[in-house]
């Protein structure tokens, strides 16, 4: 039997506090790391980074979520991560950081770049 593909899957979202945006998030993270697959968090920080990192999840700190025009000097920065990271699925959970990962995304090789997922 052919051996299951091990996802690199990326979240988004402005920050880490209490919601249930962020309680998603933590479920969808320790639902990946439970089954293998390594799961990613950018967000500008909060009250659940621990328990997220606890669960097995990686937490990356980036000002993402900030509604501001520095915040478009991240798309560059962000294809680079994800390149580097080899990201399969990005997943934005929020405006802003759907709209940089979405210019990151597009600047990228339409037939090896990540599958786009906002909610």
């Amino acid at each position: 039997m052919a051996e299951e593909k091990k996802l690199t899957v990326l979240q988004l979202l402005p920050a880490l506090e209490s919601g249930g945006v962020e309680r998603g998030t933590l479920e969808i993270a320790h639902a990946l790391v439970e089954h293998g697959h390594r799961a990613l968090v950018m967000s500008a920080g909060g009250r659940q980074v621990a328990p997220l990192v606890a669960s097995g999840a990686e937490h990356f700190t980036w000002l993402i979520g900030k509604k501001s025009l520095k915040t478009l000097f991240l798309v560059g920065k962000l294809r680079t991560f994800l390149l580097e990271q080899k990201v399969d699925i990005i997943h934005a959970r929020s405006r802003v950081p759907a709209w940089i990962a979405y210019l990151a995304w597009r600047g990228m090789n339409p037939s090896t770049r990540p599958r786009f997922v906002t909610t």
